[in-house]
């Protein structure tokens, strides 16, 4: 199946690519919100704990994410993943009762569910 963009001006744009911007962001194919979500994988495997550069990294994805996102609901999910990040890059605010196991779980299962929420359901 083959998606198509709209320019502003309401023209038919091209068939979907990287390349096509809509309402003036990037859109993402499923492979590059892959990889941003594996990137997010990996700087959680970094914490917990301050970790300015693994911090750094992980909102830069999560910003990017965000313009790219077609929807309220991945952006809803986003706005969380950016929560639990500035606590799990925090000194201590990570630790709970478990020693951060259900704060990573948690922020693991958050980027899994903005992975599959991506896509907008046709109605």
């Amino acid at each position: 199946m083959r998606a198509y963009a709209y320019s502003r001006s309401g023209d038919l744009a091209a068939p979907y690519s990287a390349e096509i911007m809509c309402e003036g962001l990037p859109l993402m194919d499923p492979d590059e919100v892959t990889r941003a979500c594996d990137e997010l994988h990996a700087c959680v495997d970094q914490g917990p704990g301050d970790n300015p550069g693994g911090f750094a990294r992980a909102l830069a994805e999560v910003r990017r994410l965000r313009a790219a996102a077609s929807w309220d609901y991945p952006r809803s999910i986003l706005t969380e993943v950016e929560a639990q990040l500035v606590r799990w890059f925090s000194s201590d605010k990570w630790r709970g009762t478990d020693d951060g196991q259900h704060a990573r779980e948690d922020l693991l299962g958050q980027i899994s569910r903005l992975e599959d929420a991506w896509d907008r359901p046709l109605a």
